[in-house]
């Protein structure tokens, strides 16, 4: 169980150990089972703890833990740090390599996880620094010898599965072949990738690695001259020697003549083409099809969804040992980056989805029973994605489809299964439990009733009798070109993206003279007492340095921010992310009115939680109904306006006012004619200004001319820009009023700035400016396409934009943790900003509390505790918006909704802290799996959070955290005990009775209850 390590890792780390231990290993190995706890072990800090007490002679169990760590963070997490504490003690290194390269020097040897460990280590290593591995004292001797030895052994198990290192041995030969050429050229001549992909050996994840392989080490021949060389070897080889080019033979056509032919003949054509021959026959047959017609795979169908089979749904999950897990395609994309994202960004989101379509295939037929696929009995079971195909008819790609029972709704594509009956003998999953002979992906053209029309882009010969549907977060659309849209500068400055370079400074707000001149790039030009002119990668900038307040990682992130067409900027939760991107937005509404700009965050919470500067015109939240009521509003507003004007001009039968289109229709053939004949007849005398006819005045006699006129061209003004504001809502007639899903589409097409969370990106177009405080750049691939400027806000380092996306000064632009108190800031190593000391109130500014354990999903005592605590915070003066409750387990989300009703608070509640009408308001509540910044979080622990977790809830909150719980897990020191509370607090004094009385301990939640009912009633007047 993940609880049970996370206890022994917090046992650990709040005790940290000061002589080596046998159970600091014993007791920790026989839980990392998965890539979770390999997780969990990261995040506690565990790998410096078994790293410090590294010898030469550690037992292998010890040696593991430290490779699967070093590689998996590498892998999964996109980071080096073991791998930089690793290297920071070079002679403890090279000990550990020594260890390495004698566990993998023998193949013969038992010890499977440890080899398949060792490989997966080296892989990482490989890619860090080989020099590590280059300069070892046995790695001559490991390097003559292991490729060789390993393949004999491969080759000789042809009926029997690899060990199951094998798919771990050739990871490791993509990223040598990836990082050194010659090793690339040794791995190619040995022809390694042959021994995966021929012959029907090895599990799916091993094949594909092989692919993969092939992949990175063919070198292109020449296809003309191979034609050339096969005239000699007689007519059984025309189709290739008179053929156009190599896209008109095919893999299996080359495979069979080849096969046909002696072995002396075979040996013949093998040593024309440069290729070893001492090689079993049917690797030779692969090594001379792959040399002359290339690898079976290429890189553009390793990520085009639209081609997947059986093997790629299904069978490259199969893995027997989650323990060693692999991202294949992490280490072939590493040659690409530097100068192509695209195919990088685009491998690794159709993995992603791959692995998402498994994870639903899996799902849907998990709720069924099936014995015979052919059969109408043969099924039995029900779910609303899998459907019975009666009928299946084929031209060509295209094919009618007649389901058993008609669909109201399906999504943009399916998986058609060939399902027979399962069999027991057969080791592959999909045939031996479901009985699933093939798959193919189908892209959903239109349907009616029972009949599906889909297009399929590789067919096979398989009769398929069922599809599955997907769920609406599943997409197979084809990816867009990323590197289109991205292109890999280091800079560019706006006055190229303007295109206009006679364009003057930009003004810009917030730095500070100091800070500035701390900024290396940053070149002064002239100063006066209240401005400031500088440069900055060559575009020219003034500002006002008295309004300065962003600190000196800010001013540096917000000048590339401007000057940069693509940018990561490092940074945590509480990092000021969201006051840098509003004054990106001021800047760019003062410089660049008619730019757009889209802000991604990463949930529809984080929305109502984002905070926007005043001053701001034209943004809009997706997603809120708050955007649909206030644009109504607004526009009842101006059509309010209207009718008074119509009603001065005596009009008011005529029904100007019921829609933008008829006030439109006022303004110009009422309202403009008058102001023209009205210009034309005025003078300089009191009456003939008096004669305005949209207002009455009456100025005094001795009232000046200019002032006169000054007010009725103020007035004319006013009614301009109420058409005006009526011609931007002018599409709004065409919506139903009623619709608020149009009426929100309405308002992101007519809106400048777009606060949009990833669920609601697929609606939405491509914008000039895209800020990102999602650390996957694949959400993007559909919006970026001509954008200006691309800045993605993440707290860790994406390796593919890294790469392609440096920031001018080339160091990583990084922003500080800031406002967090410093008991909150000391448990993830960050610093503190904040002074004040304590929150009214509360003893404790962080705190677990503690309630009984039970072993069901739910744990009524932890939610009514969470609300509670939710009241008492909102009794005492705590803002709505800077209180946030995070859960773990969906079931206690739902609970604390049924209590939150069950005490009279609704979702419909608007906070209020008036003294009359005072309302607690419907918390925010949000998953621990994706928080976001806010004061004070209040954590629910039923079901435990990961190491990560813990981290993550910890960076979110800058002034209270309240964990509530049975069990203490977390991966620092924290108070545990019950809640102590101080009477005569309040959020506007920021005082309580501390100073006169001792703190008021709460025991358990029944307590806790009463004290805020009573609490209630007063407040209430009740």
């Amino acid at each position: 169980m993940p609880q049970e390590l996370r206890k022994l890792l917090r046992n650990i780390l709040v005790r940290p150990p000061k002589k080596y231990t046998a159970a600091l290993v014993a007791d920790i190995f026989p839980h990392v089972k998965s890539n979770e706890s390999l997780d969990d072990l990261l995040y506690s800090g565990y790998f410096h703890v078994i790293w410090n007490f590294f010898h030469a002679d550690v037992t292998n169990n010890h040696l593991q833990l430290i490779l699967l760590l070093a590689y998996y963070e590498l892998d999964f997490c996109n980071q080096t740090s073991c791998l930089e504490t690793l290297a920071s003690d070079k002679s403890k290194l090279h000990d550990l390599v020594v260890r390495v390269l004698q566990a993998t020097m023998d193949p013969s040897t038992n010890n499977v996880t440890l080899n398949g460990s060792a490989f997966l280590f080296l892989s990482a290593l490989v890619r860090y620094d080989v020099s590590f591995l280059r300069e070892n004292k046995l790695y001559a001797k490991w390097n003559n010898n292991v490729l060789d030895q390993y393949l004999r052994t491969f080759s000789s198990l042809e009926t029997v599965q690899h060990p199951s290192y094998a798919k771990c041995f050739i990871y490791l030969c993509i990223c040598w072949a990836v990082s050194d050429e010659e090793m690339k050229s040794k791995i190619r001549n040995l022809h390694v990738a042959l021994f995966f992909t021929s012959g029907g050996m090895g599990e799916a994840l091993s094949k594909r690695l092989g692919d993969l392989l092939s992949l990175v080490c063919y070198e292109e021949s020449d296809f003309v001259s191979n034609q050339v060389l096969f005239q000699d070897f007689g007519p059984s080889f025309d189709f290739l020697t008179l053929a156009f080019s190599k896209l008109d033979v095919s893999h299996t056509q080359l495979n069979e003549a080849l096969e046909d032919v002696g072995s002396e003949q075979l040996t013949k054509i093998a040593r024309v083409l440069n290729i070893g021959i001492d090689l079993p026959t049917k690797f030779l047959v692969e090594a001379i099809t792959t040399k002359v017609l290339g690898p079976r795979i290429t890189r553009s169908t390793t990520f085009q969804i639209s081609r997947y089979t059986e093997f790629d749904l299904f069978d490259l999950f199969d893995t027997r040992n989650p323990e060693l897990a692999i991202n294949p395609l992490i280490p072939y994309t590493l040659e690409l980056i530097e100068d192509n994202i695209t195919e990088y960004e685009q491998l690794i989101l159709s993995w992603k989805v791959s692995k998402q379509i498994h994870n639903h295939l899996m799902s849907t037929l998990g709720r069924l029973a099936i014995t015979d696929g052919t059969k109408a009995e043969g099924i039995k079971g029900k779910s609303k994605y899998f459907h019975v195909v009666e009928t299946a008819e084929f031209t060509g790609a295209f094919g009618n489809i007649t389901i058993k029972a008609p669909v109201t709704s399906l999504s943009d594509a399916v998986i058609l299964l060939d399902v027979h009956r399962p069999n027991d003998r057969d080791e592959r999953l999909r045939i031996k439990k479901f009985g699933i002979q093939a798959a193919r992906v189908a892209k959903v053209l239109s349907y009616l009733g029972k009949l599906v029309k889909v297009r399929v882009e590789h067919l096979g010969e398989a009769t398929y009798n069922a599809f599955i549907s997907l769920p609406g977060n599943v997409s197979t659309n084809n990816l867009r070109q990323l590197n289109d849209a991205i292109k890999c500068s280091k800079k560019l400055s706006i006055f190229e993206n303007q295109g206009n370079p006679d364009e003057s400074a930009i003004e810009v707000f917030h730095l500070k003279m100091d800070v500035l001149e701390n900024i290396e790039g940053v070149k002064f030009e002239d100063k006066d007492d209240s401005h400031k002119h500088f440069q900055y990668n060559g575009v020219k900038f003034n500002f006002n340095f008295a309004m300065g307040m962003f600190n000196l990682g800010e001013s540096h992130a917000l000048l590339e921010m401007l000057t940069s067409r693509v940018l990561v900027v490092k940074a945590d939760t509480n990092s000021g992310r969201s006051s840098l991107t509003n004054c990106f937005l001021h800047t760019l509404q003062r410089n660049w009115p008619n730019e757009r700009c889209l802000v991604i965050l990463p949930s529809r919470l984080a929305i109502t939680q984002f905070t926007l500067f005043p001053g701001l015109e034209s943004v809009v939240k997706v997603g809120l109904l708050q955007n649909v009521t206030d644009v109504i509003r607004r526009r009842s507003k101006l059509l309010k306006k209207v009718s008074e004007i119509s009603k001065i001009l005596k009009l008011d039968d005529y029904a100007f006012d019921t829609n933008a289109v008829n006030a439109l229709m006022l303004f110009t053939a009422h309202i403009v004619p008058k102001w023209e004949d009205y210009l034309s007849l005025l003078n300089k005398s009191k009456r003939a200004i008096e004669r305005y006819p949209f207002e009455r005045f009456n100025f005094d006699e001795e009232e000046d001319y200019e002032i006169m006129l000054t007010a009725v061209l103020e007035h004319y003004a006013v009614i301009k820009k109420t058409f005006a504001d009526l011609q931007k809502l002018l599409p709004l007639d065409k919506v139903d009023q009623d619709d608020v899903q149009a009426i929100q589409q309405f308002l992101v097409k007519t809106s400048k700035y777009v606060i949009s969370s990833i669920e609601d990106l697929k609606a939405l177009e491509s914008f000039d400016n895209i800020i990102s405080f999602s650390s996957s750049p694949e959400v993007l691939i559909p919006l970026v396409q001509g954008s200006k400027r691309v800045i993605f806000f993440t707290p860790e380092y994406y390796v593919g934009l890294i790469k392609s996306a440096e920031s001018v000064s080339n160091s990583p632009v990084e922003l500080s943790t800031i406002g967090v108190r410093k008991e909150i800031a000391a448990l993830t190593g960050s610093k503190s900003s904040v002074k004040s000391e304590y929150n009214p109130g509360f003893k404790h500014t962080v705190q677990h509390i503690t309630v009984p354990e039970v072993k069901s999903q739910v744990n009524i005592d932890e939610a009514k505790y969470a609300v509670y605590l939710f009241q008492y915070f909102r009794l005492l003066g705590y803002p709505h918006h800077q209180l946030l409750v995070m859960v773990q387990s969906p079931y206690m989300n739902v609970l604390i909704e049924e209590i939150l009703e069950e005490h009279k608070i609704y979702k419909t509640d608007v906070a209020c802290d008036d003294a009359k009408g005072f309302k607690f308001g419907w918390p925010l509540i949000q998953s621990c799996q994706d928080p976001f910044s806010c004061d004070y979080a209040i954590v629910l622990c039923h079901l435990g959070l990961s190491m990560r977790e813990y981290f993550d809830v910890a960076k979110s909150a800058r002034l209270g955290l309240y964990f509530i719980g049975s069990s203490l897990t977390a991966p620092y020191k924290i108070r545990l005990g019950d809640l102590e509370v101080y009477t005569g607090a309040h959020f506007s004094s920021g005082n309580d009775s501390r100073a006169k009385t001792e703190a008021y301990e709460m025991d358990g939640a029944e307590h806790m209850g009463e004290y805020v009912e009573q609490m209630t009633k007063t407040r209430m007047g009740g």
